[in-house]
């Protein structure tokens, strides 16, 4: 059955492209995680097909990123949408996302707490990453996504864009509303 993946790095328009896809009609997860009981550590070190995804239409966030050539095997004819940003505005972003997470990491549970390190050590490979190392492997990451991808499977897309691409890449009507834009 095919599926919608979002594939792009957290911070790059995630949150909103699922909040819109689920105005669109799509029951697409975002960010499957031990605390809403969606996704295990276990199951993400494990990766794809992951049970989750038999009872949604898609996924969006860095959980993907590992595993989109794995998605991209077990779920023929999906759609993926790789989110993007400007360099500096998404490090920026980045930096200030997880010095919020430091500052509530008190508040998180003992799995979340290690699923978030194993899905970061999968993307960046180490605990402490330099600005220069994470703005290279979102750029290698981005480049390699469009590279591997035809255009009918693949979306390369900006929030800024709103509902006009998105909805001509899904083939549905451009809906009477604002596109959502979550932070």
């Amino acid at each position: 059955m095919s599926k919608i993946f979002v594939i792009g790095f957290h911070r790059t328009g995630t949150r909103s492209v699922n909040a819109a896809l689920q105005h669109l009609g799509y029951d697409v997860i975002h960010y499957p995680c031990p605390s809403t009981n969606e996704m295990s550590c276990d199951e993400i070190k494990n990766g794809p097909p992951w049970p989750i995804i038999d009872k949604c239409d898609g996924l969006s966030d860095i959980v993907t990123i590992p595993f989109h050539q794995r998605l991209y095997d077990e779920y023929p004819n999906s759609k993926f949408i790789l989110t993007i940003r400007k360099t500096n505005e998404w490090l920026r972003s980045v930096k200030s996302h997880l010095e919020n997470l430091k500052s509530i990491s008190g508040l998180l549970s003992n799995d979340r707490i290690l699923f978030d390190k194993i899905i970061h050590s999968m993307i960046y490979g180490a605990d402490c990453v330099t600005d220069e190392e994470r703005l290279r492997l979102f750029m290698e990451h981005n480049t390699n996504v469009t590279k591997q991808y035809n255009s009918s499977e693949l979306l390369v897309f900006d929030v800024c864009h709103g509902w006009p691409l998105l909805c001509q890449f899904l083939k549905v009507e451009i809906p009477p509303f604002k596109f959502p834009k979550i932070k």
